[in-house]
This record gives C-alpha cells, structure tokens and sequence, in this order.
C-alpha cells in the first residue's frame, strides 16, 4: 500500500492518524486501535498531488497541488469542503487553520528567471476561510542562496544543507517560528512577540560524505550538474519543525552521518527547551497528539508505524504499510 515514504501526519482523535505517502499519491487514515489502515477518499480521483496534510478536532485538510485546492474531509472518508488557491496567496495553499476557522499560509517571493528573487523574504499570511482576504502576519528569513555560472549562464541558485525557517499555529491562533539563522523560536500572540533563549545544538560542518550521500540521489547522467550545485559550510540547527497537539514546537535536528539516533527537541509557548526526544535515525516523527507521539520507520516491505507515549519507550506499533 505504501511503496514510498510518509512524510507528513496529523492527529485526529484517540488513536487515529492522516497521514501522507506521497509517492503513493494517498492519504491514509491509520487507526492503531483496529490497526486498520485505509485511504482517504479515492486516490487519483479525490486529490491527484497530495503534497500537505493537516489536522483540525477530527478533520482532515488535504493540499493538492495538481488540482489546486484544499479538501476537507470527515474521519470517515466523506468529503465536506473544498477551497481552491487564489490570487490573494499567489497560488499557496493553507498549512494550518485555527479555532476561528481561519487558515494559515506561507507566501513566497517570485524567484525570478535568475532565482534572484529568493533573497527576499516570504510571508505568513492569515486568510478567511476563502482565501479571498489575508493579513501579514510575520516575515520568514530569506533562502540562503548563492550565484553560480553554468551552460545556462548565470543563476542563484539555494545552498543545499542551508535549511530555512519552520512554522506553525496553535488552535488559539499563536503562531510560532523556528528561527534558522537565531537557532530560537519565536512566539506571535495578538501582535506580541515572544523570543525564546537559543537552542543548546553543536555546530555539524557539512563534509564530503554529506555531500556524496547527496548527489547519489541523481541518476548518473545528472550527477555532474548537481555536483556544481552550492553548498552551505554548516548544517542548520534543525532540519523541519511541527506543531504538536500538545501545544510545544517539536523540531527535527541536523545530525551527522555516524549518529544512531535522530533527536528532536520539544520546546514550550516560551521558546525554551523542555525535552529530547530520541527515535532510530532512519525514523521520523510525523505528528503528535496531545499525549501520543507517531513514527514513522522504513522496512523491508515498507513503512512500519508506531507510537509512543511522551517521552516514554514505544507502547504500541501496527502492521507494516507494505509496498
């Protein structure tokens, strides 16, 4: 069922869980107390590029970008809405709704022919529910881009390694940003801006492994212009963040090659570090509930899932998503 890997989930009540396998083009709603995985919808006909997917209470918002909308759906699998993209968010769908029904979304600068365009900064807006009327809400840092000079002349072109800004929405509408280049997170209430300590992280130089590991993703005869591709000197602090049911910012770490274990630091509503939390390093976590945290692992035959309790050991696991 799922022939590649699950990148994004949501909690949606008790023991169940969205989430998404790209690669399959599906959305799956996972049930840990029946372990009974099942699409949502009907793949290739529901949604065609499924490329997000978020939680609100127990319903499921499903961004796709081949049709150009976001769907809502019942944890049932029935469809209750539909919100196409609009001009006012240049195309970008939601990444968030609160409490108030208003939706969240990062609007990026037009690159340009050149890429140029990314050194400026993208936006969060917040939207009404149509995407028809949006307000400002914070400025993310600008891509670390670089110029470089090929067959096809000369081009900015992102450092790869050089991370960029997380964030989320709490259901009150607090929004919160990771800051890549402050290593911190910050904290947006009713115009009041709460800036947490630094992140206690070691700095990792990105090395000529890393850099091997990242042109093997090319097919050999592409490898030569992904190898005159920029690099960045270091590893950013963290390498995504997600918003958990619990309220806390958990945010996923750069990490060296040899490590064994993939860290994530929990941080509170006041930007402070509260807890690490360790899974196997080919694992992630794809979302977390209010007491309950689920993980995502590769394994022969696909993708195994489990969930654990806070921080404690693994209490329960499901049946392998198989390809």
């Amino acid at each position: 069922m799922a022939s590649g890997a699950l990148t994004e989930g949501a909690w949606l009540r008790d023991q169940i869980w969205a989430v998404l396998g790209p690669d399959d083009a599906t959305v799956w709603l996972v049930d840990f107390a029946t372990r009974s995985p099942r699409p949502l919808g009907t793949p290739g006909v529901s949604y065609r590029n499924p490329h997000g997917v978020f939680g609100f209470a127990d319903t499921v918002f499903v961004n796709d970008w081949g049709m150009g909308r976001t769907t809502v759906w019942s944890m049932e699998g029935r469809l209750l809405d539909s919100t196409r993209a609009t001009d006012v968010t240049r195309g970008a769908l939601p990444r968030a709704r609160d409490a108030a029904g208003r939706y969240y979304v990062a609007v990026r600068p037009h690159p340009g022919p050149d890429g140029s365009g990314n050194a400026d900064s993208a936006a969060v807006l917040r939207t009404d529910p149509s995407l028809t009327r949006a307000d400002n809400l914070a400025m993310l840092a600008p891509l670390d881009i670089e110029e470089v000079f090929g067959d096809a002349g000369r081009r900015f072109e992102r450092r790869i390694f050089s991370g960029e800004d997380a964030w989320g929405v709490l259901p009150d509408g607090a929004l919160w940003i990771a800051r890549i280049k402050h290593n911190r997170v910050w904290w947006v209430d009713d115009s009041t801006v709460t800036r947490g300590p630094m992140l206690p992280d070691p700095v990792y130089p990105v090395t000529r492994a890393d850099r091997e590991v990242f042109l093997r993703q090319f097919p050999e005869g592409m490898r030569g212009t992904a190898e005159r591709l920029p690099f960045a000197d270091i590893k950013p602090p963290f390498r995504s963040g997600l918003t958990g049911g619990d309220g806390k910012v958990w945010l996923e770490k750069s990490r060296e090659l040899t490590d064994s274990v993939q860290i994530y630091h929990r941080v509170g509503r006041d930007g402070a570090l509260e807890a690490l939390i360790q899974v196997p390093v080919a694992a992630r976590i794809l979302a977390v509930g209010p007491d309950l945290v689920l993980v995502a692992e590769p394994v022969i035959g696909g993708v195994r899932l489990w969930q654990f309790r806070n921080a404690q050991a693994p209490d329960t696991s499901i049946t392998t998503l198989p390809n």
